[in-house]
């Protein structure tokens, strides 16, 4: 086994099956955030976000923190993949720090 400190900070198959999250963040804020930035008209942020999460809940998405529900399984990891071609990697994506 690997020091504690060597660890990765977060391992996928754990944040997979118990989720990983920072508890201080207003995440509907950061979602309204991203579509502002998305250029969503101002009057229609609130509803997009409110739909956003309904469909999340709608298809067993925990939104908990979104102040939506929580998944029934209680399992509330999300893993996304996001394929990009090689190629465009470096302009799409970049290495981040814990928490970046």
């Amino acid at each position: 086994t690997r020091p504690s400190h060597a660890s990765p900070e977060a391992s996928t198959p754990v944040v997979f099956l118990a989720g990983y999250s920072e508890r201080d963040v207003s995440f509907k804020g950061v979602l309204e955030n991203l579509l502002e930035s998305c250029y969503v008209p101002r009057r229609k942020i609130g509803k997009l976000a409110a739909d956003v999460i309904a469909l999340s809940e709608k298809h067993g998405l925990d939104v908990s923190q979104f102040g939506g529900r929580p998944c029934e399984s209680g399992k509330a990891g999300h893993l996304l993949q996001i394929f990009i071609r090689r190629d465009l990697v470096d302009m799409l994506a970049y290495a981040s720090r814990p928490f970046g």
